[in-house]
């Protein structure tokens, strides 16, 4: 199937074209690992990283999780839309987990470094 080949280049892309992955959930993370990796970029960039930035931006794109746009209590999608949008982002919960691990890879290397 192209979505399971699209999968399969972009985990391999995932690791060998990009210096570093980062996740915005792990905002600090992702910054102390650029600059560890990329310090000629990212010098001194994890003083200006403060945890509430990465939420405040996390918010920003997942309004239901912010004041701004609340969800109603009991908004709940049907099951078999649930089932369907699960299967229609399953690969790319497969690529998340990927940067995911590859993100807590390097940043338990820079702190044991």
């Amino acid at each position: 199937e192209a979505g399971d080949a699209a999968l399969a280049i972009a985990l391999e892309r995932l690791v060998a074209d990009y210096a570093v992955v980062g996740i915005l959930e792990e905002w600090v993370a992702t910054v102390r690992v650029l600059e560890a990796v990329l310090p000629e970029f990212f010098c001194g960039a994890s003083k200006y990283a403060a945890p509430s930035l990465g939420e405040q931006v996390a918010l920003a794109f997942r309004p239901e999780r912010g004041d701004s746009a609340p969800r109603p209590a009991n908004a709940t999608l049907p099951a078999d839309l649930a089932d369907r949008v699960r299967a229609w982002l399953a690969n790319d919960l497969v690529l998340y987990a990927a940067a995911a691990a590859r993100l807590e890879v390097a940043a338990r290397r820079i702190s044991t470094a």
